[in-house]
């Protein structure tokens, strides 16, 4: 009978085996990377927790369309560390910048939805305007000047500072031109410009201008330097026609200007020096209103939160 062969058997894990293998593997690595969530997220204040923050972006924070990451909270906060006083806590002012970061989205939300953006010629014309108001013009002073208030250099000081700043401006320019935001302010502007055409204007500044120092002047404002005005209102002086009263709208509010005169800056600037009169009109209710539409914008916060 011819013999029978041995048969040797692998044992190869099976289906089974490897499945359970598979799904523990996986719990641990979902385990893993829960704590280490965790710790990212809720850990305790640390430099090692802080170094990982800033360098991997985990969204801190969502608001109305703006993801806000730790590396943004960080690298604001390291910026904001610079003038920290040894009174301050690190912590404290870390939360501080992450809430500022949210406010600023959720300002870019409301302001998206009324069509306000901040552009770049916006931020340079703001950025002269201090520079001219701070140290007559002079850069290199007013170098000195940011790193003294906020031990910063002019990129960051636009960015982190004007660009939020500006924003707000128009906003509040933006809502000062709006008349059904403002039905006294737009009733009084109406009874002006009709009253121009028969009374004379230092009279209707006294009677109406809101602007306490240049009412008692008849809105005489007298010689100033258009790049010492607010950017808004230097626009809109510079396109004026002479005697010809125009509307202008800043971040104080409404402007009824006329202007005098224009001749060229002394000191050959590229500036105007203009006489003009002004009449002022204040808006109300802003702060209300913006509350109420911030309320608007949801906010996410999940950063030691």
């Amino acid at each position: 009978m011819p013999k029978l062969k041995a048969h040797t058997h692998y044992h190869a894990p099976t289906k089974h085996r490897f499945g359970l293998w598979l799904f523990w593997s996986f719990l641990i690595f979902l385990l893993l990377a829960g704590s280490f969530l965790v710790w990212v997220y809720r850990g305790s204040e640390s430099s090692i927790r802080n170094s990982v923050l800033s360098a991997v972006p985990f969204p801190a924070a969502f608001s109305g369309g703006h993801i806000i990451t730790t590396s943004d909270v960080f690298t604001r906060f390291k910026l904001a560390q610079k003038s920290l006083s040894s009174s301050q806590k690190p912590e404290a002012t870390l939360h501080r910048v992450q809430d500022q970061l949210v406010y600023e989205a959720r300002l870019k939300t409301i302001a998206a939805k009324h069509g306000v953006v901040v552009t770049l010629a916006d931020i340079e014309a703001e950025f002269n305007y201090q520079k001219e108001r701070a140290t007559k013009g002079d850069s290199e002073k007013f170098q000195q000047l940011l790193f003294q208030l906020y031990k910063i250099d002019e990129k960051d000081f636009k960015n982190t500072i004007l660009s939020p700043e500006i924003l707000l401006y128009k906003l509040k320019a933006w809502y000062a031109s709006k008349p059904e935001l403002n039905p006294e302010a737009t009733n009084k502007l109406t009874s002006i410009q009709k009253s121009l055409a028969t009374e004379d204007f230092g009279v209707l500044a006294v009677k109406y201008s809101e602007d306490e120092a240049t009412r008692l002047t008849k809105g005489n404002v007298g010689s100033i330097q258009l790049g010492q005005t607010l950017p808004e209102l230097a626009t809109c002086i510079k396109n004026a026609q002479i005697n010809k009263p125009v509307v202008c709208y800043s971040r104080y509010g409404l402007h009824v200007i006329k202007v005098l005169s224009k001749q060229a800056d002394s000191q050959n600037r590229p500036n105007y020096v203009v006489t003009l009169q002004h009449i002022f009109i204040q808006p109300k209710d802003f702060s209300v209103w913006l509350a109420n539409e911030m309320q608007q914008v949801p906010v996410h916060n999940w950063l030691n939160q």
